[in-house]
């Protein structure tokens, strides 16, 4: 054979192996493949929903979780995850224990396990002696009177009760769920936690027109009335009246707009406040009125023997100015206190002094009713007046006369 044609078999000698040693190459890789392919792949359909889509802080968000899985294979743990400002990784149970809820913390309760599938049925948990066993969440087998694989569902519902002290801010939830050994994740749903809005109500202004129904201030009233009218502001709504007297605590009055003290006040200084509360049981500006309780003055119930007189031997020891003095301080004192015996007692003095055979005692009965005529203490002049007339009008001849003598004595005087 030409070495030309021997060389020609040759390379397509080599060309054949070749291609039988690519051949084979590819053959094992596709065979590698092919051995480490699980007998059943694993696959899930999720479903995630929140509501609302926005809430406050301190509200609950409910949460619902629920996976859809193809073939036989079983759930084997489940999570809740949930990311945002502050994150949570919440373990879920594959059966309801505690029936109607689950508490897994930080505000979160489980209020719903349930599932579904061909072969098997499982009731809601919410329904008493119903749970979701363990080894069947799903379980879905076949499609029954068939060799075809079926489907089933597990559904979680979260209640998420946030503290008032959670972050506000954007979330996100996702289901995790271990099929098989493989973990799986759904897509998330989102929400959004927002700060309280807080409102301020103004609190009442004070009440209006305040005033003490008694005459004059001071008064000798112990017992006042006080009146009022409403407020101009309440915008919270006006619910009742608190009032007080001086530094007692405020007590409720009810509502209404008047109040009679029933606990006679002191004399002195007092001060009257009444404020008003509103529907949000805020207290009011507080209007006060100060007044004063004068000591009232008590009429004596006065009989002839208050005042002790001198009889006419005692007022003839004295002498002169001694004698006068004595007898005006005692008229006077008498004037002061009053009363018709007192009267009558002094009329008969002075009238025995004035009808007297001592021309001294007729002097002094004289210099007696012009020391009270001049006197700028309106008593003491009244009490001259009345002493004269008394002694004019009197039954008694000797007092008729000592009228006239003392009229007759002041008449010539000498002394202005």
């Amino acid at each position: 054979m030409p070495l030309m044609s021997k060389l020609s078999v040759s390379h397509k000698g080599l060309a054949s192996l070749r291609s039988l040693t690519i051949f084979l190459i590819l053959a094992l890789m596709f065979s590698a493949v092919y051995f480490i392919l699980p007998s059943r792949a694993q696959a899930a359909t999720f479903t995630v929903s929140s509501t609302p889509s926005s809430e406050t802080v301190g509200e609950t968000v409910t949460i619902t979780l629920a996976a859809t899985l193809t073939g036989s294979e079983n759930i084997s743990a489940a999570s809740l995850i949930v990311s945002g400002p502050e994150s949570f990784t919440k373990v879920l149970p594959l059966n309801l224990t505690n029936l109607g809820s689950f508490v897994l913390g930080d505000g979160f309760t489980v209020t719903s396990v349930a599932g579904t599938g061909q072969d098997v049925t499982i009731p809601s948990a919410t329904v008493a002696g119903q749970t979701v066993p363990g080894d069947t969440i799903p379980g879905p087998g076949t499609i029954p009177n068939t060799t075809l694989p079926g489907t089933g569902t597990a559904t979680w519902v979260i209640d998420w009760l946030t503290l008032s002290t959670t972050t506000t801010g954007n979330y996100t939830a996702a289901l995790r769920i271990v099929v098989l050994g493989s973990t799986l994740n759904s897509s998330q749903t989102s929400f959004t936690l927002v700060a309280v809005t807080t409102t301020t109500t103004a609190a009442p202004s004070a009440p209006l027109n305040l005033a003490i129904g008694v005459a004059g201030n001071p008064s000798t009233e112990t017992n006042p009335t006080f009146t009022w009218n409403d407020p101009a502001s309440v915008p919270g709504g006006l619910k009742l009246f608190e009032a007080r007297f001086d530094t007692e605590a405020f007590s409720s009055i009810g509502n209404v707009r008047e109040l009679f003290r029933t606990v006679p006040l002191s004399v002195g200084d007092h001060t009257f406040s009444v404020r008003a509360v509103d529907n949000l049981d805020q207290t009011g500006q507080t209007a006060s009125f100060d007044f004063e309780v004068a000591q009232a003055f008590v009429q004596p119930d006065v009989v002839v023997d208050v005042i002790d007189l001198p009889t006419e031997d005692e007022i003839a020891d004295l002498e002169g100015d001694e004698k006068i003095n004595l007898i005006t301080d005692i008229i006077v004192e008498a004037t002061r206190i009053g009363g018709s015996g007192v009267t009558d007692a002094i009329v008969s003095l002075i009238g025995n002094l004035g009808a007297s055979d001592d021309p001294s005692d007729r002097d002094s009965a004289t210099l007696i009713i012009a020391t009270l005529a001049i006197s700028t203490d309106v008593n003491q002049t009244a009490a001259a007046t009345d002493i004269i007339a008394s002694l004019a009008n009197s039954t008694d001849e000797d007092q008729n006369q000592a009228a006239t003598d003392i009229i007759a004595s002041l008449a010539i005087s000498t002394d202005e």
